[in-house]
């Protein structure tokens, strides 16, 4: 079995990524490189959801940032 990298040469296309298989991982073309990311971990869409729900109410002072994150 090739991959993509062993059948193509330069950067690769949207027409590229659109031929990959919808197999979970997040696939991102960036100036011509992929870029893979494993799909998010099965909390995300919660706290996604309760994230969103506080800002639209207008209670964003309560949406914190880690400690030391910048």
């Amino acid at each position: 079995m090739s991959s993509w990298a062993d059948e193509q040469h330069g950067p690769m296309t949207v027409d590229d990524l659109e031929r990959l298989p919808d197999d979970g991982y997040r696939y991102e073309l960036v100036d011509g490189r992929l870029d893979v990311s494993p799909a998010p971990l099965s909390g995300h869409p919660l706290i996604e959801a309760v994230l969103g729900r506080r800002l639209i109410a207008g209670h964003a002072e309560d949406v914190r940032a880690p400690y030391g994150w910048r």
